[in-house]
């Protein structure tokens, strides 16, 4: 194993405190060891929970990469992750049977990833429309857009323009370039003409074209705008990238739904990264006479820091990390990357807690204590709003109890205990407004007990005369519950109250003899 793979296999290591257990490991090929494969490398890990296998097509001659590619085939692996275009067109080429899970690469489909059976991957192309939207909060009246290309992955990128560049009041020209030659032969007669350039993914950016235009669009104040990472600090005016820590979780996300069954790795479909990062060269925006807005600055100042709250929590530093997503979020609610962030700190932080409560609230649905149920699942909501196994346990709890509450109740009224039947109807009712059995069977049952409601009112009132206020107090609460506008029931309720709460006071004031008792009897 050569170095950089050990260094590789610690960092993982090291970074990740879970235990793996002794299944097979993932094999993963890289095409490189840049900073963006290892940050998206730990994200993989660190999602999928899974132990990585790593191999990179730099490290293998050619013979030794067809014995790669012939021993997956013949182990049968579930899957293989590939990081970058090299290593995904080798094992595109090479693997009939194993399952491809390809990402980092531009264009998938200029390369043939769509008619490949036996592929899915992430797709990490930035929409055009993010550009066209950015470059117009930069400056409004920009209208005309060039873009040069040579092979077929630029040319699909720019092709996206001429379906949203009107929508956005915006003239696209796309070049072909066919010649080294051609680039400052059809470059140089723009001046004046365009006020952005886009530059693709494209093997025609040497750095003998990239620094020419570079040096033109300073020169000429025109915007230079791309999404291929790292240039924008050599000499652009902004960029627009993936979070690549991000893409890293939705890959070991999509690993565990392969490997669990519920999606299959297939037809070369790709899922679509929504989320982006802006990026400024500020020196190469004064130098080229672009003033940067505030709302601009700000974007990519958050950009930035959410950048930097990633790499928080890469380090194990999930405190701070959660510090910076909040802040974040507390700025832009719609940050998607920052949430996503914020909740799976939260899992890390809280986890055992919430498993606690998980733990705590099935034991007391065990025993129908729905309510102590219902205590634990917020519990979990608190330390994570979004958890949708406490929303659906919380939910389910209800049905549960409203149901227990209706079938209790139709027990009472077959055994003739009428009012305490209508009390848990009301009950169910009352835990859940949309249990239509409860809600049936308590009208049927008023409505059937409103014939006899002036024998209860006259039993009620025997009651009453005979000073028997606990008895008629609980007779007119049960008329009530059949029919809860009853005046009569209201008004010997109130009565029955009173002087129940007066002969408790008179029986009180006759134990310590005192002489105003007769007055206390009187009001």
């Amino acid at each position: 194993m050569n170095l950089l793979k050990i260094f590789c296999l610690l960092l993982i290591l090291i970074t990740t405190p879970e235990i793996f257990s002794e299944e097979e490991p993932i094999e993963i090929l890289l095409s490189s060891n840049n900073s963006i494969y290892l940050s998206t490398l730990q994200s993989i890990q660190s999602t999928s929970k899974k132990k990585l296998n790593l191999n990179f097509t730099t490290s293998m001659n050619e013979s030794e990469l067809k014995d790669f590619f012939s021993s997956l085939e013949k182990k049968r692996v579930p899957l293989i992750i590939t990081l970058g275009q090299q290593a995904s067109l080798l094992a595109k080429e090479n693997l009939t049977t194993v399952p491809i899970l390809y990402s980092l690469i531009n264009s998938p489909r200029a390369v043939g990833f769509n008619y490949k059976s036996n592929t899915c991957g992430i797709h990490i192309d930035v929409p055009i429309q993010d550009f066209f939207r950015a470059l117009k909060d930069i400056k409004p009246e920009a209208k005309n857009i060039a873009a040069f290309y040579s092979n077929s992955t630029g040319e699909l990128l720019v092709n996206e323009a001429d379906y949203s560049d009107s929508l956005h009041g915006i003239i696209f020209q796309k070049i072909k370039i066919d010649t080294k030659n051609d680039f400052s032969e059809k470059l140089y007669p723009l001046k004046n003409k365009i006020d952005a350039f886009y530059i693709v993914p494209d093997a025609i950016y040497t750095q003998e074209n990239f620094e020419t235009l570079s040096k033109f669009a300073k020169e000429n104040k025109i915007i230079l705008m791309t999404q291929i990472p790292f240039i924008v600090n050599v000499g652009t005016t902004f960029s627009i990238t993936p979070y690549y820590a991000r893409v890293g979780t939705f890959i070991g996300e999509l690993v565990n739904e392969v490997l669990s069954g519920k999606s299959e790795c297939k037809n070369g479909y790709a899922n679509a990264v929504k989320e982006f990062s802006l990026s400024l060269n500020k020196s190469y925006s004064e130098e080229s006479g672009i003033t940067l807005p505030a709302n601009i600055l700000k974007r990519a100042e958050n950009s930035r820091l959410l950048i930097e709250g990633i790499h928080f929590y890469e380090r194990g530093n999930l405190d701070v990390s959660n510090l910076v997503m909040q802040k974040i979020l507390k700025e832009d609610p719609t940050n998607f990357t920052a949430f996503y962030y914020k909740n799976f700190i939260n899992q890390r932080i809280n986890g055992d807690k919430i498993l606690e409560f998980f733990s705590r609230a099935k034991e007391y649905r065990n025993t129908k204590n729905y309510k102590k149920e219902r205590d634990q699942y917020t519990q979990i909501l608190n330390l994570q709003a979004d958890n949708q196994n406490a929303k659906l346990g919380f939910k389910e709890s209800l049905v549960l109890e409203s149901e227990s509450e209706r079938e209790e109740g139709e027990r009472l009224e077959a055994n003739s205990q009428i009012f305490a039947a209508i009390q848990k109807y009301l009950n169910s009712v009352k835990t859940l407004d949309s249990s239509t059995k409860s809600k049936t069977n308590l009208t049927r049952l008023r409505q059937k007990e409103l014939r006899n409601i002036p024998v209860y009112i006259q039993k009620g009132k025997g009651f009453y005369e005979a000073r028997k206020y606990g008895e008629s107090e609980e007779m007119f609460q049960n008329i009530l519950l059949v029919e809860p506008e009853n005046k009569n029931a209201k008004e010997y309720l109130r009565l029955s109250k009173e002087k129940k709460l007066a002969m408790l006071k008179y029986e009180n004031c006759i134990r310590e003899a005192d002489r105003k008792c007769y007055l206390l009897w009187e009001k």
